[in-house]
């Protein structure tokens, strides 16, 4: 992809490093020498445009979350000649287990609204220009799609299974699980499904949304680019990856109560929905733009380096 010339690029990196780096104030660690790592963390140590892994603890699916840290973290540094030179924890889970008691800020993909953790982007950036390849070739007009709403997805965290047994009766809206993963115990075979590809769920004008263990990485951006409007099942608490920060100047999904599907549908007004739909694609190329989080990543290095070495 090019380089976005999005006029508002700079306004939203700036405001979604400073929310990150200077409003919550993270409290900074120096001396790691005694520190013991949670799981899967690990201690890297940024210096000679490198990352380079100190303590470990990582493993199985957080390796390749480790990789992509490290292999883009390097090659913005000697891409854009950056000399930085800080230890800190990354942390690879979800969503750090630990948050609301740590006395002191880590690197992580995404975080609870209140967590004094730096956001990062996240190793789901490298599949955006794929799924985007795909919503380009096959979707089609707002117009010519049902007039229903759908999700599917695996049964990762606490809203996924009771929305789909919500509506496993509805006419309107489309609700399944595709693997049940993490709660064997409750699968059932009313609201199970085989998965869906993007090109099939196109054919709907609304897209849900639903927060698994930690914001849903890649489903919201490829939506986002779509000619369906998103609709953001409202979380019962707020998680976030760094873009969140965006959401809070300018909203490009409807955020919806879990039993308020149906009423939007019947309710919505389709010129109001298709001028939504314009500025909500703007927003999504944006973030699809893997630049985008290049740029943000490093106005966070070059930030947290300053305040490490103050």
């Amino acid at each position: 992809m090019e380089n976005t010339t999005d006029a508002n690029l700079d306004y939203y990196i700036d405001l979604s490093a400073r929310e990150e780096l200077y409003s919550r104030k993270p409290t900074i660690r120096k001396d790691y020498r005694d520190i013991s790592l949670g799981h899967n963390e690990v201690l890297i140590n940024i210096v000679n445009r490198s990352v380079m892994i100190e303590k470990d603890t990582s493993e199985g699916v957080a390796l390749h979350r480790i990789s992509h840290f490290k292999k883009f973290t390097e090659y913005l540094l000697q891409r854009y000649s950056m000399d930085v030179s800080f230890r800190v924890i990354l942390n690879i889970e979800d969503i750090p287990p630990d948050e609301d008691n740590c006395e002191y800020s880590k690197f992580a993909f995404a975080r609870r609204h209140k967590s004094n953790n730096v956001l990062v982007p996240d190793c789901y950036i490298s599949l955006f220009p794929s799924r985007i390849e795909v919503v380009n070739k096959y979707d089609i007009p707002f117009t010519e799609k049902v007039n229903k709403a759908i999700f599917i997805g695996a049964d990762t965290g606490h809203q996924r299974i009771p929305f789909c047994h919500r509506y496993k009766e509805s006419k309107v809206v489309f609700a399944k699980i595709s693997s049940f993963i993490q709660n064997p115990s409750e699968k059932d075979e009313a609201i199970l499904s085989p998965p869906l590809s993007i090109e099939t769920q196109l054919k709907y004008r609304y897209l849900i949304n639903i927060n698994g263990n930690s914001t849903s990485w890649d489903r919201l951006i490829w939506i986002l680019n779509s000619n369906s409007i998103c609709l953001f099942i409202i979380p019962p608490e707020e998680l976030m990856s760094w873009y969140y920060h965006i959401f809070h100047q300018t909203l490009p999904f409807f955020y919806v109560k879990e039993n308020e599907v149906e009423a939007f549908i019947e309710t919505a007004d389709e010129q109001s929905l298709l001028s939504h739909v314009e500025k909500q694609k703007a927003l999504g190329k944006m973030l699809a733009n893997i630049y985008t989080h290049e740029l943000y990543l490093l106005t966070i290095l070059h930030n947290f380096n300053a305040l490490y070495n103050a």
